[in-house]
C-alpha cells in the first residue's frame, strides 16, 4: 500500500486532496535536507525557543514554557502519535507535530500516523499498536470486518478519560480549587559566548572539554595488517620456485654486467664462462 492509499483508507484526504494538496505538506524530520521535511537543526531550534532545558535525547514536556503547549502536547501523545512511553516524554516526532501547530506549517497526517503505527514494530514479538480509533477506521475502510466480525475478536482495554492529576502533575494546570492554568516559565538566560569562552580557558589543557562536538580532534584508526598466507605443502613449493627464478634472474644480470665489463676492456671470458655443448645422444644414452 503506497502513502497515498493509505491516506485515503484512513479517512484523513479524499481523492482529490490525495492528488492535490498533500504534495506540498511536512512529512518528518531528517537529518540532510530533504523536500518536504524539516531538518533537525530546525526542531532544536524550535524547543530551544518553547523550553527551559537544552535539546537532546531526554526531553519533557514539564520542562515547555506555556502550559498551553505542554496541554496540546498531552493531546498529541494520547490520540496520533499513540505510543508505550510516559505522556510526559517528548521525542522528535511529538515535537514535530507540535511546531507544525505552533508556527502553522501544515503537515501530512498520514504520514504521521504510519510513522507511528511503523514504529512499534521495534518490540518484536510484544509489539503493540495503540490508536485505537484510528485502527478501526483502517480495519472499517479496508474492509476486514467483513471476514472478521467484530463480535468473533476479543476487544482491547477500554479507554479512559484523562484525569485532573494527570494534568496536575504535568503542571499544565495548578493544584488550586478551582484549577487554573499554570504561570508560564521563564525563558533561560540566553549564555554569552565571551564568558564561556573565558572560563573554559581558565580550565587546564588536560581537563578541557571542547564546546562543540566539530570541535574533537580526528580519531585515526590502526590500519590492520593483512594477514598470512597458511603455511602449507604446496605455499612451500611455491615459495622454493619463486626464489630459485629469483637467483637464477639474479645469476644472468650479474654474468650479462661482467661479460659488458669484459668487452669493453677486450678481455677474453674464461673456459668456465664458455656454455657448456649438451649431447643429444649421450643424454638420450645416459637416460636409457
Amino acid at each position: 500500500m503506497s502513502l497515498p492509499q493509505f491516506a485515503e483508507a484512513t479517512g484523513f484526504y479524499t481523492d482529490q486532496e490525495v492528488e492535490s494538496e498533500f504534495r506540498g505538506l511536512l512529512r518528518q524530520v531528517v537529518k540532510e535536507e530533504k523536500d518536504y521535511c524539516v531538518l533537525k537543526e530546525e526542531l532544536a531550534r524550535f524547543w530551544r525557543a518553547i523550553a527551559i532545558s537544552p535539546f537532546s535525547n531526554n526531553m519533557v514536556a514539564s520542562d515547555i514554557r506555556d502550559p498551553v503547549y505542554r496541554f496540546v502536547h498531552k493531546i498529541l501523545v494520547s490520540t496520533l502519535i499513540g505510543r508505550h512511553e510516559w505522556d510526559n516524554k517528548v521525542n522528535q516526532h511529538s515535537l514535530f507535530c507540535l511546531m507544525c501547530m505552533v508556527e502553522r506549517r501544515p503537515a501530512y497526517l498520514a504520514s504521521i500516523l504510519a510513522w507511528s503505527l511503523v514504529r512499534p514494530k521495534k518490540g518484536g514479538g510484544k509489539a503493540r499498536l495503540y490508536g485505537g480509533s484510528y485502527i478501526t477506521m483502517l480495519a472499517a475502510n479496508l474492509g476486514i470486518f467483513v471476514d472478521f466480525p467484530p463480535e468473533r475478536m476479543r476487544t482491547g482495554p477500554t479507554p479512559s478519560l484523562m484525569e485532573l492529576r494527570s494534568f496536575q502533575m504535568a503542571r499544565i494546570v495548578t493544584c488550586d480549587d478551582p484549577p487554573v492554568w499554570s504561570e508560564v516559565l521563564p525563558a533561560p538566560p540566553s549564555p554569552d559566548p565571551a564568558t564561556e569562552e573565558a572560563t573554559h580557558t581558565t580550565i587546564p589543557e588536560r581537563y578541557q572539554v571542547p564546546l562543540q562536538r566539530h570541535q574533537l580532534p580526528a580519531r585515526e584508526y590502526p590500519v590492520r595488517q593483512p594477514r598470512p598466507e597458511p603455511l602449507t605443502l604446496e605455499a612451500v613449493y611455491d615459495r622454493m620456485d619463486r626464489l630459485s627464478d629469483l637467483v637464477e634472474q639474479v645469476r644472468q644480470e650479474t654474468r650479462d654486467g661482467v661479460r659488458v665489463i669484459m668487452d669493453h676492456f677486450h678481455l677474453q671470458p674464461s673456459a668456465s664462462w664458455q656454455p657448456q655443448q649438451e649431447d643429444p645422444v649421450g643424454r638420450q644414452q645416459g637416460g636409457a
